[in-house]
C-alpha cells in the first residue's frame, strides 16, 4: 500500500467516526463530513492549512442552537491536526450557513456579559447608597438609582521617552609609528592628510598617527500600556428622599452618598439628591387588602374548625347511642332463669316452639366480633342523613 492510499484510508475513517459523534445529536438525522488535510511538507512556507465542511440534515421542526454549532466545531478541530475553527463550515441541507449565526452569537454574548457586568455595579452601588440611608433616614425613606457608563474597549499605547548622556556603544583605535622615514601606514586619504608629528629634531622624518572611532548612541526607554477592558468612564447618581427637606441637609446627604459610590469630579460623575413627598396610597391599598384576606382566611379556618369538631362530636355521639342501644338490646336478650310449675296433663295438640329471626342473629354475631367496622357503618348512615 502506498503512501497516498494511507492517507486516504486515514481520511475516510476519520471523516465517518465524527459522523458518527455528530448524530448523537438529538436535534441530528443524518450528517456528512469532508475534511481537507494537506500532505506535510518539509518546507514551512508551502504547508497548506487543513480545512472541513459539515453537511447537517436536522430531525423535522429541530433547530441548533449557537451553543451546539460551536461544540461541532470544537469537535471537528480537535479531531485533526492544526485546523482552526474559522476553517471549518457547517451548513444544513437547506443550505444555510450555521457558522454565521455562531459568529453573530459570540458577539451577542459578549454583549449580553457587559450589560449583566454593568448592572452588576449598578445594583451594588444601589444597594450600599440604599442601605445606609435606611439607617440615617428610616426604612422606605429613600430611593437610589445609579447609571453606570464602562468602557469595554481595549487600548495598546506605545510611548518612547529619550534621557540622559550619549552612551559609547563601541570604539576603534589605530595608532602608526615610523622612525625611518619610509612611507608606512593604511594607504588612503586619511593617512596621508591628519599625520602626527612629533616635536624636536625634524630630521629624522619618522612619524606618529593615531586614529580613534567612536560609535555613540542616546539612550532610550520604551513604554508599552495596555488598558484592560471595563473602565469606568463616568457616574451618575440620583437620590430620592421621602418628605420635606432644607439645604443643608441634601447637601449632607449628597456628600455622604459621594463618598459611599467613589465619586470622582474628574470623571465627570454626577449626583442628584431631591426631596420628595411619596405617594404611599397604593401600598395602603395593598396592605389593607392584604389584612382583609387574611382576616378572612382566618375565619374561614376557624368556621372549618369549628364545623370539623361538631362533625367528629355527632359521629362519637351516634356511635355511643348505637353502643348503649346494643348493649341494651343484647341484655335483653340473656335467657331467663327457667320456673319449675307443676306439670298438669292437658289435652291439647302438640304445637312447634317460635323460631328465631337468622338475620337478626347474624347481625348479633358481628357486632359482637367486629363493632368497629359495625360502627362505621352507622356512622357512614348519619352522613348521608
Amino acid at each position: 500500500m502506498t503512501d497516498f492510499e494511507q492517507q486516504v484510508n486515514y481520511q475516510r475513517a476519520l471523516q465517518e467516526e465524527l459522523r458518527r459523534t455528530i448524530v448523537q445529536f438529538a436535534e441530528v438525522e443524518q450528517a456528512r463530513v469532508h475534511l481537507v488535510i494537506p500532505q506535510k511538507s518539509v518546507f514551512v512556507e508551502e504547508q497548506q492549512k487543513p480545512s472541513a465542511s459539515v453537511a447537517l440534515k436536522l430531525k423535522p421542526l429541530a433547530h441548533l442552537k449557537p451553543e451546539e454549532v460551536e461544540g461541532i466545531v470544537a469537535l471537528v478541530c480537535g479531531a485533526v491536526e492544526g485546523l482552526k475553527p474559522e476553517d471549518v463550515h457547517v451548513i444544513d441541507m437547506a443550505g444555510n450557513v450555521l457558522t454565521e449565526d455562531m459568529a453573530s452569537s459570540a458577539q451577542s454574548r459578549v454583549l449580553k456579559n457587559q450589560q449583566e457586568l454593568e448592572r452588576a455595579y449598578e445594583r451594588e452601588l444601589e444597594k450600599r447608597v440604599t442601605a445606609m440611608l435606611a439607617k440615617v433616614l428610616g426604612p422606605d425613606k429613600a430611593v437610589a438609582v445609579v447609571n453606570a457608563d464602562f468602557d469595554f474597549s481595549q487600548r495598546e499605547t506605545v510611548t518612547t521617552i529619550a534621557y540622559g548622556n550619549p552612551a559609547v556603544v563601541s570604539e576603534h583605535t589605530v595608532t602608526e609609528q615610523n622612525g625611518s622615514g619610509i612611507a608606512a601606514g593604511v594607504p588612503g586619504t586619511s593617512s596621508n592628510l591628519v599625520p602626527t608629528y612629533p616635536s624636536g629634531n625634524t630630521g629624522n622624518q619618522g612619524y606618529t598617527k593615531q586614529e580613534l572611532t567612536r560609535n555613540y548612541q542616546v539612550g532610550q526607554r520604551e513604554e508599552k500600556v495596555i488598558e484592560v477592558p471595563g473602565r469606568l468612564r463616568r457616574l451618575t447618581t440620583s437620590v430620592v428622599v421621602d418628605g420635606s427637606l432644607n439645604n443643608a441637609a441634601i447637601q449632607r446627604i449628597q456628600d455622604v452618598v459621594a463618598n459611599a459610590i467613589g465619586y470622582d469630579p474628574a470623571r465627570g460623575d454626577q449626583i442628584q439628591v431631591a426631596s420628595i413627598a411619596f405617594d404611599k396610597s397604593y401600598q395602603k391599598k395593598l396592605e389593607a387588602e392584604m389584612a382583609a384576606a387574611e382576616a378572612k382566611a382566618k375565619k374561614e379556618a376557624r368556621q372549618q374548625q369549628i364545623m370539623t369538631l361538631i362533625k367528629q362530636g355527632a359521629i362519637g355521639l351516634a356511635v355511643l347511642l348505637f353502643f348503649l342501644l346494643l348493649m341494651r338490646w343484647l341484655r335483653n336478650l340473656k335467657p331467663e332463669t327457667p320456673l319449675i310449675e307443676e306439670v298438669i296433663p292437658v289435652q291439647v295438640g302438640m304445637s312447634p316452639p317460635p323460631k328465631t329471626d337468622e338475620r337478626f342473629i347474624q347481625i348479633k354475631e358481628t357486632a359482637q366480633k367486629h363493632p368497629e367496622e359495625v360502627a362505621d357503618v352507622i356512622r357512614i348512615w348519619l352522613s348521608e342523613e
